[in-house]
């Protein structure tokens, strides 16, 4: 038993370490780095035999303009300009595609073409809209959620199809699992960032969105063990459930597989 365990890890290893390595950069702000998104889709890569490496540039409220001026600290340009990454997944500030639409066009767009004259595949990070905040803070600029329930997707998606790219609906997957299932919270408590359940979930999509794979079939918990703290550190645990629900909904938006796995 112990012989073929050990087998099993190897081979695990193996395959790992043998899959040719792919760079991958997260441009973007909170609604990026909220429960260390960048590390769990690395992590769920890792758990497919998959060899990634995921970094991030984000700071608090950052917008695309703000990443290419080099605002807030930010050397998103330079990382970029002296990388090689594989795809670069960019995220502008929430609700910037409504409000500031000029900007999201502008920004992205120098984004995508810098990304291409390295060789890296862009893709644009469309998420989700909190209508709660958005009432709140915008009475007077209504929003009919149903004639238009993608807001943000819609102006992503435009810039996608103009610059010939990619676009990870995550906004979408959010506005599905609401719809149907009210037993979990996709959101922290202020109510416009993620939850680690909302987290998972925008992972699941991304990851099947960046490897062409499904996400059917990842773990609910993510963890690993510190060697030099001796001790184990949990990235990611929902409820296995949940893990389910997510890993079909997110199978239907990134592969239209409806009611495939029901």
């Amino acid at each position: 038993m112990r012989i073929y365990l050990f087998l099993l890890f190897y081979l695990y290893f193996f395959n790992l370490y043998t899959q040719e390595k792919k760079e991958i950069l997260f441009v973007g702000n909170s609604f990026t780095f909220y429960w260390n998104l960048p590390k769990l889709v690395e992590d769920m890569a890792k758990s497919k035999g998959l060899n990634w490496n995921v970094s991030q540039s984000t700071s608090s409220g950052a917008t695309l303009e703000q990443h290419w001026n080099s605002k807030k600290g930010l050397k998103t340009i330079s990382l970029i300009e002296k990388n090689d990454f594989d795809y670069i997944v960019l995220q502008d500030r929430s609700h910037n595609p409504i409000i500031q639409v000029d900007s999201t066009v502008i920004y992205s767009k120098k984004f995508v073409n810098l990304s291409k004259s390295k060789q890296s595949i862009p893709l644009l990070f469309s998420t989700w809209f909190y209508q709660e905040y958005w009432e709140q803070k915008y009475p007077n600029n209504k929003i009919d959620l149903t004639k238009n329930p993608y807001p943000i997707e819609a102006v992503i998606s435009k810039i996608s199809n103009e610059e010939n790219i990619d676009f990870i609906p995550v906004g979408r997957a959010f506005k599905i699992f609401e719809n149907r299932y009210l037993d979990y919270d996709l959101f922290f408590d202020d109510g416009k960032h993620s939850s680690p359940n909302g987290t998972y979930l925008a992972a699941c999509v991304i990851f099947a969105k960046i490897s062409g794979e499904s996400s059917i079939g990842l773990p609910s918990r993510f963890f690993e063990y510190d060697e030099e703290a001796h001790k184990w550190i949990y990235y990611n645990i929902v409820d296995k459930n949940f893990a389910v629900l997510s890993q079909k909904i997110s199978d239907e938006i990134v592969f239209k597989k409806i009611d495939a796995y029901n």
